[in-house]
């Protein structure tokens, strides 16, 4: 055992154990397993330079991705999954399969009835002699039968795609790209049937990897019916879907659709949908069900224990059903001695908190961190319970930090030991309440992450399979205006917008708050988080006026919110950009606001109002740039207002300026996610979202965020002078909120981007003249997604 462990606090826990004897030392192993590890990138195959063909398939494929149809994929996740579990209260694993089934095969059905109605009404009509609008215009009029309302966005965000993939297919054939020219839509659209389901097979297999055990056998079943999942038993059959990454899933059919579309000839389109109709299905992912079993086993063992009982072979066996679900854990797998060493480590320095003689006192603290506010009553049993979870939240989250040290401190015994140590003690730090005497704390302040709340995350449900965790301590805060404006919350959003735009706070007004904090675990989705939280104002549902109530709460936030930066977590940029990337660790807050209610979308089915944002679209191939900015209902109604009052427009325009100016600083940050879609030869689909952004040097950046602002509001100056009917009449249709949406053409700014992305030096001089390019206003009802 390290030299630094005998001085562990947590091996020296008085109130919890007589004095220690004097602890073993781990025998260090001289070498690791002799396989390397290989480290796994996303995978770049999307081009290669020498491959026009492929660079343009690449740029297809970006180009035809849509945030509508992550979020309504999102959406029928939670759907089904919920509905999975209301159905099997209610009825035997048979009629829940059944209620499925009979949802699920309708969204199928629909989308065979739109695509072969399409296919008769243009017959046999060339692509090349089609008119774009023509063919949107019949998918816009398309009325489906009624859908559960799990699945209706799914179903409209599917038909939205589709009315994407046949105006981009009659404009391919217009300009000569690809083999279109001479091809009709029937047999296209026929073709497109193929790459419809394996979408909904990923839909579907992401719900049932959220199912109690009870239920996999039906949804297996379903799934053969369905004709979605072939070989669903073959563990081998095909790599598993994240099951939370719904721009996966999206990502996947646009590059399949592209290469359809962009298919040299039409034997090379049959032998494409060949391919993907042979293919093996994804294979749904099981992981989180072992970890569920092993949890369960863990739980048991640890309550089985006699005194003086080593723990760690209980932990070893747990070991294993842990790495598959952890974001590195690849990199622990098969490397038994460490896997050996983190068990006993981890007997060692949590022997105070397990086995009967100390158990007890484990849950005492809990409750008394405030356990029983989760529930009028606590028994004994629900404390330990929630005691052994305690223990094996810690367990996981000290093998999650291991599993992602560099492969130098892995493969160096005495840097492991240390490494580990500090894991653990992070680790206990959140998911342990304070159990070390007020002097340990005092000089080692590090081992708590509150030095007020005075709580500790607990996983729920107590007795089922935990799926999120929340903190024990319900904090009352006061929001002032300045607090607001500072915290950033998903999408580029600060809080203050949210209070204002999305719950209908009075401009400028504090407010007082019960904060709710709750943290993601491996199979966490935020729908399923929400429902499961009834007894908490303004949750209780699975619907998006639930989960879009759920804030990120990072270091930030919790120091400026709370004043304990400590209880906040990092997020990644992708996280970030949208609540259906959220990942394991992460943590969220929920503001109960009293007396204020969520302003509910016009378009209904129980969602909000959208916040005020700003999406940038790159497009090196048109030589464009877009910005589509929508404002919120409440934002378009006063400037609606200040135009027919004919307010000074000095005034309007400095409103913009402020809410253009924040919006282009989130999109364009190195850091950003989801802000910008960049259409370029040589930035692949999975880096368009904004990743490319970090190649650019702040002083391009720079340039281009102060041309963009200047042209925008001389842009905006000019249409708001000359058209300003357009934006009240906008502003007055019952959609929330407008879009405003601004093209300019050719801009030169565009030249030094090309370069820059294509890896190529920056040119000397100044950059080129900030002259307003040739440019075009349009204004829309309700959010225009891009």
């Amino acid at each position: 055992m390290p030299t630094g462990l005998s001085s562990s606090p947590f091996l020296d826990v008085k109130s919890f154990t007589p004095p220690e004897s004097e602890l073993p030392r781990v025998p260090s192993s001289g070498s690791f397993s002799t396989t390397p590890f290989l480290a796994v990138y996303e995978a770049d195959e999307w081009r290669n330079p020498d491959d026009v063909a492929a660079t343009a398939r690449g740029m297809l494929a970006t180009e035809l991705h849509d945030d509508e149809l992550d979020e309504a994929i999102f959406e029928a996740i939670g759907g089904a999954a919920e509905l999975y579990d209301r159905s099997s209260r209610d009825t035997d694993p048979p009629g829940a399969e059944r209620v499925l089934q009979q949802h699920f095969s309708a969204v199928q059905r629909e989308l065979e009835r739109v695509l072969d109605a399409a296919g008769e009404h243009f017959g046999d009509t060339p692509l090349a002699t089609l008119n774009e609008n023509e063919t949107a215009a019949f998918f816009d009029s398309y009325s489906p039968k009624a859908l559960h309302p799990a699945f209706e966005n799914l179903f409209g965000g599917i038909l939205k795609a589709i009315k994407k993939v046949a105006g981009t297919a009659v404009g391919l054939a217009k300009s000569g790209i690809g083999a279109l020219a001479s091809v009709t839509l029937k047999p296209l659209l026929a073709k497109l049937k193929a790459l419809v389901w394996p979408l909904l097979q990923h839909v579907l297999t992401s719900a049932i990897s959220r199912l109690p055990e009870v239920l996999r056998p039906p949804a297996t079943l379903l799934a053969r019916r369905l004709g979605l999942l072939k070989e669903f038993e073959d563990e081998q059959a095909a790599e598993a879907m994240p099951s939370t990454c719904v721009t996966a899933i999206q990502r996947e059919f646009n590059k399949r659709t592209a290469d359809l579309l962009l298919a040299p000839s039409d034997v090379e389109r049959d032998l494409e949908v060949a391919r993907i109709s042979s293919g093996s299905a994804t294979h749904w992912d099981k992981a989180l069900t072992d970890l569920d079993l092993a949890r369960n086993e863990l739980s048991d063992r640890l309550g089985q224990l006699k005194e003086g009982e080593d723990a760690g072979p209980a932990f070893e066996n747990f070991l294993p059903a842990l790495l598959p679900v952890l974001k590195l854990g690849e990199k622990l797998i098969g490397r038994e001695n460490i896997l050996s060493f983190l068990a006993k480590l981890l007997s060692k320095l949590l022997q105070r908190f397990i086995g009967p003689q100390f158990a007890p006192a484990l849950a005492r603290a809990i409750v008394d961190a405030g356990l029983r506010l989760f529930g009028l009553e606590i028994s004994a049993e629900d404390a330990a319970e929630a005691a052994r979870s305690a223990v094996t939240s810690t367990v996981e989250e000290t093998v999650g930090r291991v599993a992602m040290l560099p492969e130098g401190i892995l493969s160096n015994q005495e840097l492991l030991e240390g490494a580990a140590l500090e894991a653990f003690e992070q680790a206990a730090a959140a998911n342990l309440p304070p159990v070390l005497g007020p002097e340990t704390y005092l000089a080692r302040p590090d081992l708590r992450e509150s030095s007020h709340a005075r709580g500790t995350w607990v996983a729920l449900p107590l007795h089922h399979r935990r799926r999120y965790k929340k903190y024990s301590r319900v904090l009352r805060i006061r929001v002032t205006p300045e607090k607001a404006r500072v915290i950033e919350t998903f999408g580029g959003a600060t809080l203050g917008e949210f209070l204002e735009e999305q719950l209908g706070q009075p401009p400028g007004a504090e407010l007082e708050a019960d904060v709710h904090l709750y943290e993601v675990m491996p199979g966490t989705l935020l729908p399923e988080l929400t429902r499961m939280e009834e007894s908490t104002p303004g949750l209780g549902s699975s619907e998006e006026a639930a989960w879009g109530r759920l804030h990120p709460l990072t270091h930030h936030a919790a120091g400026t919110l709370l004043g304990e930066p400590g209880l906040g977590r990092h997020m990644s940029p992708e996280s970030l950009a949208g609540r259906h990337a959220i990942g394991p660790g992460q943590r969220l807050y929920h503001l109960n606001v009293h007396g204020l209610r969520p302003a509910i979308s016009a378009t209904g089915h129980r969602r909000l109002r959208r916040h005020s944002s700003l999406k940038i679209l790159l497009n090196f191939k048109t030589s464009e740039i877009h910005l589509r900015l929508y404002l919120a209902e409440n934002v378009a109604q006063r400037l609606a207002t200040t135009l027919r009052d004919q307010g000074h427009l000095g005034s309007i325009l400095a409103r913009f300026r402020h809410i253009l100016e924040r919006k282009l600083d989130a999109a364009l940050r190195p850091t950003a996610h989801g802000g910008v879609r960049i259409i370029h030869p040589d930035v692949p689909p999975h880096q368009a979202a904004g990743g490319a952004l970090h190649r650019l040097p702040p002083a391009v950046t720079g340039v281009l965020r102060t041309q963009l602002l200047a042209w925008a509001l001389l842009a905006l100056q000019d249409f708001l002078k000359s058209q300003p009917q357009l934006v009240q009449a906008a502003v007055e249709s019952r959609a929330d909120g407008i879009t405003i949406v601004t093209v300019f053409h050719d801009p030169p700014i565009l030249s030094v981007l090309r370069d820059v992305l294509s890896g190529k030096p920056i040119p000397p001089g100044p950059p080129p003249a900030a002259m307003l390019p040739k440019v075009d206003v349009t204004v829309a009802a309700g959010h225009v997604h891009g």
